[in-house]
């Protein structure tokens, strides 16, 4: 974004977890797709599956072996090092069931259990390999990153408080460790070194004309309306630039505009309601002054009452 609105900014370092997401998934020396490889390899075993990590990625900063344990090894992920330990990782990741079993789950009374588990899947022949736990990883992940460069999400991040369930108890250290190790913080520090507001000129323009408005000036429409609401204001233009689109600014400087226009828009509202107020009063008055005329009734208060209505 920032390059393609021309916008000066120094690029803030953060940690990037391509390099070990690819060191497992990807193909075809990823560690997933050696797993599969492995066991359809006949003979294949957890021993040889360990020795393959060690020639394709024992050179890669994220892997290290696990002392005199071969068959474990250690991934040291975002939020630290992680044992893994390889025995039964071929048996688990063929996620089969006994053919029979299948068959009997099938003809289940409970409808969820035949769904769970159809014909279909119990009537696969040799030659029909079920998709291995990996590759349903695989193509799921896909498939809902798919989906997300598809939509605008907002993301909700749940932190568990305590492992009691207790309410109004926090435990700190477990708070501030869920909140590192899920990214929050490293995104708090991303989204303040940059400019995380952002409107096109025309939406900018229009959302706070009010404020030029209010002072009695006129202001021009998309970037030129733009340009007139910074010189008026006269804030900081390091916080806030004029890309080549939009308007981008940060969390500063969004509070103050957005303080002016909200004073503003409650001070217009307040003044309509005041008039509606005075709208509605005049019109009782009215009609109290025809009733008085309408019977001949004449009193001092009646006669303020038309004075005043022939101000209004």
């Amino acid at each position: 974004v920032y390059q393609s609105e021309a916008i000066g900014f120094d690029h803030v370092p953060f940690i990037d977890n391509e390099p070990i997401l690819n060191m497992i998934e990807e193909k075809p020396k990823g560690m997933l797709p050696l797993l599969d490889e492995e066991g359809k390899t006949p003979g294949g075993s957890e021993e040889k599956f360990r020795a393959k990590l060690t020639d394709c990625h024992g050179s890669n900063q994220y892997f290290k072996d696990n002392g005199k344990d071969t068959m474990a090894f250690i991934l040291s992920h975002y939020a630290g090092d992680v044992v893994y330990d390889v025995r039964g990782f071929i048996e688990k990741n063929k996620d089969e069931l006994d053919r029979g079993l299948l068959m009997m789950l099938d003809k289940s009374k409970e409808h969820m259990v035949r769904v769970l588990f159809p014909k279909d899947v119990g009537d696969m022949s040799a030659g029909q390999r079920k998709a291995t736990l990996s590759l349903q990883f695989r193509t799921q992940l896909g498939a809902l990153m798919k989906t997300l460069q598809s939509t605008q999400p907002h993301y909700i991040r749940c932190i568990k408080p305590n492992e009691d369930k207790e309410p109004l108890y926090f435990v700190p250290r477990s708070c501030f460790e869920q909140l590192t190790y899920s990214g929050v913080f490293e995104a708090v520090k991303i989204r303040k070194a940059g400019f995380p507001f952002r409107l096109k000129h025309g939406e900018f323009a229009e959302r706070y004309k009010c404020i030029l408005e209010e002072a009695g000036r006129s202001c021009g429409s998309g970037r030129t309306g733009c340009t007139d609401i910074l010189k008026f204001l006269n804030m900081n233009r390091e916080n806030i630039r004029e890309g080549k689109t939009m308007m981008l600014y940060r969390a500063g400087e969004h509070k103050i505009i957005e303080l002016k226009r909200s004073i503003i828009m409650e001070k217009r509202k307040m003044n309509e309601t005041l008039e509606e107020l005075i709208k509605l009063f005049f019109e009782r008055l009215a009609r109290a002054v025809r009733a008085c005329r309408r019977y001949n009734i004449s009193s001092p208060l009646a006669e303020k009452a038309r004075k005043l209505l022939a101000q209004y």
